[in-house]
C-alpha cells in the first residue's frame, strides 16, 4: 500500500454494474486485481437523462497500475504537463487528501457527492466519471476517490494534443467499441 495512506473495504459504487462485484481482472492484461498488494484504477463514467429520469453507465473499468502507467506514457508531453497544470491549479491534493485521512466516516461515497474542480453536486450535473484507487479489496483514500463532471471533462479535452485525443480514442476503441455513427463522446479519465 502507498505510504501514509488510509484503505477502507472497497465501496460498493466501485463495483462493477454489470455485475454487482467488484471488478477482478484487469481490462487490458487480464491481471488478478483481488489480492492483496495489486494496485489498480477505477473508472466509470455516467450519464444523465433527466426527461427519463435515468442515470446510465457509458463505461466501466479497472486497470492495474503497470497498465494505467503504459497508457499515461503513451500521452504526448504536452498534454501530460497541461493535464498535470490543469489539476494541480484547481485541485489542493495535499489538503484533499489530508482530509480523506481524517476523516472519521471514512465513506468514499461522500467525496463523490460534487465534482472535485468545479464543486457542482454530482445530482446537477448530466455527465460525470468517477475514479477510484484501490489496493486487492480495499480502496486507498488519497487524492481519489473523486468525481469529475462534464464541464471539467470538457475543459480538460480541450487541453490534449491530437496525437493524445488519438490515444484515448484507440483505447476506448479497443475496448469499448461502439458501432459506426454511435462513437462514445465522453473519454477516459485515466489521467487522474
Amino acid at each position: 500500500m502507498m505510504p501514509n495512506w488510509r484503505s477502507v473495504p472497497l465501496p460498493q459504487p466501485f463495483f462493477s454494474e454489470e455485475t454487482g462485484a467488484p471488478f477482478r481482472h484487469c481490462l487490458a492484461c487480464d491481471r488478478s486485481l483481488l489480492e492483496a498488494g495489486t494496485e489498480y484504477l477505477i473508472e466509470k463514467a455516467f450519464r444523465t437523462v433527466r426527461s427519463l429520469g435515468s442515470r446510465d453507465l457509458i463505461f466501466e473499468y479497472a486497470l492495474c497500475l503497470p497498465c494505467y502507467d503504459a497508457v499515461w506514457t503513451s500521452f504526448s508531453e504536452e498534454s501530460r504537463q497541461r493535464i498535470e497544470a490543469y489539476f494541480s491549479e484547481r485541485i489542493d491534493y495535499e489538503g484533499r487528501a489530508r482530509r480523506l485521512l481524517h476523516d472519521k466516516a471514512a465513506d468514499p461515497r461522500r467525496w463523490l457527492s460534487h465534482c472535485v474542480v468545479t464543486g457542482t453536486a454530482a445530482e446537477d450535473l448530466d455527465e460525470y466519471q468517477v475514479v477510484g484507487l484501490c489496493e486487492g479489496d480495499r480502496m486507498l483514500l488519497a487524492h481519489v476517490p473523486c468525481l469529475l463532471g462534464g464541464a471539467a471533462m470538457d475543459e480538460l479535452a480541450a487541453l490534449l494534443s491530437t496525437q493524445t485525443l488519438d490515444e484515448m480514442g484507440g483505447f476506448m476503441q479497443d475496448f469499448f467499441p461502439s458501432p459506426p455513427g454511435l462513437e462514445k463522446d465522453v473519454p477516459p479519465l485515466i489521467f487522474v
